[in-house]
């Protein structure tokens, strides 16, 4: 039961997420959470790592909620847990809620990225996931390639994206492990993240 719709698990305990309350407090083993006031939409306020704020909306392609107030400086994400971040959608407040490409890749720039592949929502927290490379449309079907010795380049959530062999590498993201370094290797197929240590490095 829990988590279920509209509650969330912290550590043991079950908690209504922000903007719902218990729908029967008085009934221990009922864990549903309605609309704090009986609204009908999910919206709740969460920061975005750009110190915004943001919706979270029950159903994956919700709509913004009626107005908003530019000198906020809201962002809403077209985003609900268990959705899909490729499918996400970012709205900027100019007193109606706006899809403003240029306005989220300036954010994503902002942080030292290029674009933006989308939002996601986890808990109260809305984070604009970035990422290098050209961000154009692609096919998880197209193949991979090095752009250089470090860098690979293919398909993520939707987007052509650059990989830094070397800090994946690092961060334990090819094959779990942590190393001290990687490189980029092509095959007639495909291309691929290597990872290496000390003297296996090239």
């Amino acid at each position: 039961m829990c988590p279920g719709q509209n509650n969330h698990l912290e550590g043991d305990k079950c908690f209504c997420d922000v903007g719902f309350e218990w729908c029967d407090p008085f009934d221990d083993a009922d864990l549903s959470c309605c609309p704090v006031g009986g609204a009908t939409s999910g919206t709740t306020s969460a920061g975005s790592t750009s110190g915004s704020t943001t919706g979270e909306p029950v159903a994956c392609d919700a709509p913004p909620p009626d107005g908003c107030d530019p000198d906020d400086g809201m962002v809403y994400c077209q985003m609900a847990p268990g959705c899909e971040l490729e499918g996400s959608v970012i709205y900027w407040c100019d007193g109606t809620w706006q899809v403003d490409e240029a306005a989220t890749n300036m954010a994503c720039v902002a942080e030292g990225e290029a674009f933006a592949f989308g939002c996601t929502v986890e808990g109260d927290a809305v984070t604009i996931e970035c990422g290098h490379g050209p961000g154009t449309a692609c096919s998880p079907d197209d193949m991979f390639f090095c752009t250089d010795a470090t860098t690979l380049q293919g398909c993520k959530y939707g987007k052509l994206a650059d990989i830094d062999c070397v800090q994946a590498c690092k961060d334990g993201e090819i094959d779990g492990m942590v190393h001290e370094s990687g490189y980029c290797v092509a095959s007639r197929i495909s291309a691929l993240c290597e990872c290496c240590d000390g003297g296996n490095c090239p």
